[in-house]
């Protein structure tokens, strides 16, 4: 046989498909919720990113509390839970206008990652919610690593 003659084999065995992979011990898995929020949630230079909730009545507090838990969980510094309307009174104040929908308010384009991935948590864990995030108008003073969560006046209220 010469040097450009490659030897010859023959087979009958049906090609085999190549295995999918299969999970190895120490290997990465699919990410978890928790994870995914918490890649979409990484400290910026300020620091991590702070999640300020404001209700308007107390039957919406304990969802704020417990969607509060998961975004702790995920890094997510939870500042804590203000009612806006029981502020607005004992300041003399006008309650401020609802949003229809739970809305994120990212303060600065560093946080609308963060904002977007919450609000997409927030969806998973209450079906139907349509939260959504939105930027801090400019008018506004911005904080950088600030995210407010506005739940709905009807949110948590019974048949709300």
């Amino acid at each position: 046989m010469g040097a450009s003659e490659a030897p010859q084999t023959t087979s009958t065995a049906p090609p085999q498909a190549i295995p999918a992979p299969t999970a190895v011990a120490g290997a990465e898995a699919p990410q978890t919720a928790a994870a995914t929020l918490a890649q979409a949630c990484k400290p910026g230079p300020w620091g991590p990113v702070q999640l300020n909730t404001h209700i308007f009545n107390e039957d919406a507090r304990a969802l704020a509390v417990a969607f509060g838990k998961d975004a702790a969980d995920a890094g997510v510094t939870t500042v804590g839970i203000e009612n806006v309307t029981t502020s607005a009174a004992r300041n003399g104040a006008a309650t401020p206008i609802p949003w229809p929908q739970p809305t994120f308010i990212y303060h600065t384009k560093a946080e609308e990652g963060c904002a977007t991935a919450l609000a997409a948590a927030f969806n998973s864990a209450h079906q139907g919610a349509g939260s959504v995030a939105r930027q801090l108008p400019h008018r506004l003073r911005a904080t950088p690593g600030v995210i407010e969560l506005w739940l709905p006046a009807t949110m948590g209220a019974p048949g709300g």
